[in-house]
């Protein structure tokens, strides 16, 4: 039996040689070639999708920012579920009527706009009471994804529609203190929006606090409104604006956001609303090109690039790059170089064009940097304005110039136009037509006080208001 083992084995090694010589055979082995390099192409080409990307891990203290200790009872979201239970929404027929009292007053709301203002009144005493509460949080940052609920967030706006109409209610029968209530309210419950949330809430709330200002300045323009309320309504404001969070804890949210959605979820039918084969092939893309493991790292570098400059000023954050996904350039000013294994902004731009998911799911960044811009000088302008008005209390006219209430005590200085390369003051001008005060705007020029909403075009050159002489006058 032995002798027939090693017999067996014996034959075993030219078969070997045999075999080994056969695939060595050119017209053997080129074709086998092909078939192995055919095979390993996609997982190779897979690599090379993330190869130059370094994992630079975080981009900040995701334990730290993740969970926001804070209990029940100081959360405003639950009062705020409390108050929309007796909330009617605005009929859609009623649209127009309350357009009207936006912008002319009550004299201009109908039968059924006045009806829907009466049945809201008890809402808005709860909402109120809401709105006095510090913090308000939706979800827990961590938890977040691109299937979050944000109904609450949503219901802001309907709360902030009731508060003016009745506020226009009130000031037609002179009660400014209880429509000022209102206002304030509607300037709280922006300043709730977006504090702990992601970038949707925080643009909600700088709608809300759009709406907040245009009302707020309305109510002051009324000659029966007194020094004293003013000087209380200016601050109030003064106050929470300084309350604003930076647009960075929105970024923070919406990271975690974008993070869990790749992770949780099939990004096929989730992010692009594919289905069936549609969603298999897109499944085979997402593989070849190595997601999520791809967009993870994309964002970990597209997020240590905004967080590091996002809360600066204008004048000390970097220009945006001229490109799809709203990345700053490094500031060459400070002489600081990047950061080991963080890619330059073109290099970035350029990677973050690769993937389908980041594409798909990253919101348009520079436009919320933007906003969050225009909502300061709109804050800034509204303090100037309200400063204004309190000197014309005073004195019985506008100032000239606005240094004059300055002088006069009632700010410690001239606002800055948040906008302005230079830190320069608010602009401000008094001629027969009224008072305009502005900012220079997001492109960074001055075109005079160009602030007046027109037909044609999305929004205003300049950023500010006027306040007609005919209204300022008593």
């Amino acid at each position: 039996m032995t002798a027939e083992r090693h017999s067996l084995s014996d034959n075993d090694a030219p078969r070997q040689r045999s075999l080994l010589a056969t695939l060595l055979q050119p017209k053997v082995g080129i074709p086998l070639l092909i078939v192995v390099a055919l095979f390993a192409a996609p997982f190779i080409y897979r690599e090379t999708r993330v190869a130059d990307i370094p994992d630079i891990g975080p981009p900040f203290d995701l334990e730290a920012d993740g969970f926001i200790e804070l209990e029940r009872e100081d959360n405003a979201v639950f009062d705020y579920r409390t108050a929309r239970v007796a909330l009617r929404e605005l009929p859609g027929t009623d649209n127009d009527a309350y357009d009207a009292v936006r912008s002319k007053g009550w004299s201009e709301a109908t039968d059924s706009l006045k009806a829907w203002a009466e049945s809201n009144r008890a809402a808005l005493e709860a909402w109120k009471g809401a709105t006095r509460k510090d913090e308000f949080l939706l979800h827990q940052p961590r938890d977040l994804n691109i299937n979050s609920l944000l109904e609450e967030v949503q219901h802001l706006r309907s709360f902030a529609r009731a508060a003016a109409v009745e506020a226009a209610r009130l000031e037609s029968e002179g009660k400014f203190d209880e429509a000022w209530s209102l206002h304030e309210s509607v300037f709280r419950s922006s300043r709730h929006s977006g504090s702990h949330g992601c970038l949707v809430e925080r643009l909600v709330g700088m709608a809300l606090h759009a709406m907040a200002v245009q009302d707020i300045l309305k109510w002051a323009n009324d000659p029966r409104v007194t020094e004293e309320q003013l000087t209380t309504a200016l601050e109030i404001v003064t106050e929470l604006g300084a309350r604003t969070a930076p647009l960075s804890t929105a970024l923070k949210a919406e990271y975690f956001s974008l993070m869990n959605t790749i992770s949780q979820y099939d990004p096929a039918p989730t992010v692009s609303g594919l289905s069936g084969g549609d969603a298999s092939l897109m499944r085979v893309t997402m593989f070849l090109q190595h997601e999520p493991l791809l967009s993870r790292l994309i964002l970990q570098q597209i997020w240590a690039n905004l967080l590091e400059h996002i809360d600066k000023p204008v004048a000390d954050r970097p220009p945006i790059l001229q490109g799809q996904f709203g990345i700053l350039f490094d500031d060459p000013a400070t002489g600081r170089p990047i950061e080991p294994n963080h890619l330059p902004p073109e290099a970035l731009e350029r990677f973050a064009q690769r993937s389908v998911l980041v594409n798909l799911l990253l919101p348009a960044i520079s436009q919320c940097v933007i906003a969050a811009d225009r909502e300061r000088a709109r804050q800034a302008t509204l303090i100037a304005a309200l400063a204004a008005q309190v000197y014309r209390r005073r004195t019985g006219q506008f100032p000239e110039r606005f240094e004059a209430v300055v002088e006069s005590g009632i700010l410690k200085a001239v606002p800055v136009d948040p906008f302005s390369k230079a830190r320069e003051p608010l602009h401000y001008r008094r001629d027969k037509e009224g008072v305009t005060i502005w900012s220079v705007g997001d492109d960074g020029a001055d075109n005079g006080g160009d602030v007046r909403e027109m037909t044609g075009r999305s929004r205003t050159p300049d950023i500010g208001y006027v306040i007609p002489m005919a209204e300022a006058e008593e």
